[in-house]
C-alpha cells in the first residue's frame, strides 16, 4: 500500500515537472523565439542590403578601372601605332627615341657607369654620340680581396699604377667598341648608316684647377665595313686603330686627343 502511494506521489511530480518545462518551452516557442527570428531576419535583411551595396560599388569600381585600363590601351597602342610609322618614315625623334632605348638598356658596371647623348641625321643617315664614362679617379684601384682567416677580415690588395692605367685606358677603347656594336646590331632596319663617337669624361684639368671636359676617343664607323669585324677576337684599341681613330695616348692621365680635324 505504502509503495502505491509513493509511486503515485513521485508519478504526480514528474507530471508537475513536465507541465512546468513544457509550459516554459510553450512560452519560449511562442514568445521568445518569435523575436529571436524576426531579431535574425533583420540583422540578416540588414547585411544582405549591405552586401548587395558593397557589391554593387565595388562593380561599378571594377568596371571603371577595366575602362580606365581599356583607354590607357588603347593609348598606348595609338602611341606605338603612331611611333612605328615615324620610325618607318626615319623621322629623327623617332630614331632618337629607339636610340635611347637601346643605350638605355645597355647595362654597365655600377662603379663604370655610361651614360649617352645623341643626334641622329636623317639625311646623313649619320647618328652623333658622346659617350660620357667616369673619370679615372671614381673607378675603383683594388686588384683582389683576400680574406684572412686568423683575423676574420678582409684585405685589399691594390692594382700597381701600370696596372691602373691599362685598366682605364682599356674600358675606354671597349666603351667605344661597345657603343659602335649596339647601336648597329639594334638597327635592323639599317636606317643609321654611319656613327660618329666621341668618348670623353669629366675631370679636374690640372692646368686650370677647373672641371673640364676631356675628349679620349673621336671614331667614325660606317656599318657595312664595322660588321665584318669579329668583336669576339678583337682587342678594342687595336680596333680603334684600325679603324683611323684619334685615341688618347693616356687616357688615365687625362691627356686629351686634338679634335681640330674633326672625328673624320
Amino acid at each position: 500500500m505504502f509503495s502505491k502511494q509513493k509511486h503515485a506521489q513521485e508519478t504526480a511530480q514528474a507530471h508537475a515537472a513536465w507541465a512546468r518545462q513544457h509550459q516554459q518551452w510553450h512560452d519560449y516557442v511562442h514568445r521568445q523565439l518569435p523575436a529571436k527570428n524576426a531579431a535574425l531576419l533583420e540583422a540578416y535583411a540588414n547585411a544582405e542590403q549591405k552586401r548587395a551595396s558593397e557589391l554593387a560599388a565595388a562593380r561599378a569600381e571594377y568596371r571603371a578601372a577595366c575602362a580606365e585600363r581599356e583607354r590607357n590601351v588603347q593609348q598606348t597602342n595609338a602611341s606605338i601605332d603612331e611611333y612605328i610609322a615615324a620610325l618607318a618614315s626615319n623621322d629623327p625623334q623617332a630614331v632618337n627615341e629607339y636610340v635611347g632605348i637601346v643605350l638605355g638598356n645597355s647595362a654597365y658596371p655600377e662603379a663604370f657607369d655610361v651614360e649617352h647623348d645623341y643626334e641622329f641625321d636623317a639625311e646623313l643617315g649619320e647618328l652623333t654620340v658622346a659617350a660620357n664614362v667616369p673619370p679615372p679617379s671614381a673607378v675603383p684601384n683594388v686588384k683582389v680581396y683576400k680574406f684572412i682567416g686568423g683575423s676574420d677580415e678582409v684585405r685589399e690588395t691594390l692594382c700597381t699604377q701600370k696596372e691602373q692605367r691599362e685598366r682605364y685606358n682599356g674600358a675606354v677603347a671597349a666603351v667605344a667598341i661597345r657603343t659602335f656594336h649596339e647601336v648597329f646590331e639594334s638597327d635592323r632596319e639599317e636606317r643609321i648608316k654611319t656613327i660618329s663617337l666621341t668618348v670623353q669624361t669629366v675631370g679636374i684639368n690640372p692646368a686650370t684647377g677647373n672641371m673640364d671636359t676631356f675628349p679620349l676617343v673621336a671614331a667614325a664607323a660606317d656599318r657595312y665595313e664595322f660588321l665584318q669585324y669579329d668583336l669576339r677576337n678583337v682587342d678594342p684599341a687595336q680596333t680603334l686603330v684600325l679603324m683611323r681613330a684619334s685615341l688618347s695616348k693616356n687616357a688615365f692621365d687625362l691627356k686629351p686627343i686634338s679634335t681640330a680635324r674633326g672625328i673624320r
